[in-house]
């Protein structure tokens, strides 16, 4: 019975957690692609088993419905920029000035791929209450991050601050507008324009906590 067991769940030498992980990924590299290019409103199940040359059953296997694929979509490329920017401020954490532009940087190298921009800080809006908690949710997460790589360099920053969380997002809505409006304009400021701007506004407001 054991031996049954096993033989249904190892295929051509290949155990089933992997194939579904790997079918699941298959998903996402297509939603990406057709997302990424045509906007949420052209993903549907059958897009998206298409792009991925699988069938319906395999989508249904690891997803719900679309909105299912765009958060998840979504999270692994939120989960690829903050892996970025926590790198950048590790290596510049001596200087504020050094670190907020790491940061900076580190956003910008991201959003220099119009597919990940329009996914991770355009499509994710407007599409329902529960994918718009998930945004959300995400400006807190990067906002915490941010604040916690200045707090060692400002001494007014600190958890019981009353504002942090207003803090948090407005120095985070600095860095995401910024380079939404350099996306939008089809990159037509000089990154390091971009750069600038965004710094100049981060840190003129943590001067006010110095």
């Amino acid at each position: 019975m054991a031996k049954a067991a096993k033989s249904k769940r190892i295929y051509g030498g290949t155990p089933l957690e992997e194939r579904v992980a790997e079918r699941r990924q298959s998903l996402l590299d297509a939603a990406f692609e057709i997302v990424g290019n045509q906007g949420y409103r052209a993903l549907t199940v059958r897009s998206i088993c298409k792009q991925a040359g699988l069938t319906d059953r395999y989508f249904y296997e690891s997803f719900a419905n679309g909105e299912d694929v765009l958060v998840a979509l979504h999270q692994s490329l939120q989960d690829e920029l903050l892996a970025s920017m926590a790198e950048a401020y590790s290596q510049h954490n001596q200087n504020l000035e050094q670190l907020v532009r790491a940061g900076i940087k580190a956003y910008l190298d991201f959003m220099r791929d119009p597919r990940k921009a329009r996914i991770l800080m355009m499509e994710i809006l407007g599409v329902s209450d529960a994918v718009t908690d998930h945004y959300l949710a995400t400006t807190i997460v990067f906002s915490e991050l941010m604040l916690k790589a200045y707090e060692p360099l400002v001494a007014g920053l600190n958890a019981e601050l009353p504002e942090r969380i207003l803090l948090g997002e407005s120095l985070l809505g600095t860095m995401i507008y910024v380079g939404n409006t350099w996306v939008m304009t089809q990159y037509e400021f000089p990154e390091q324009m971009v750069e600038d701007t965004a710094a100049n506004v981060i840190l003129s407001t943590l001067a006010k906590y110095a």
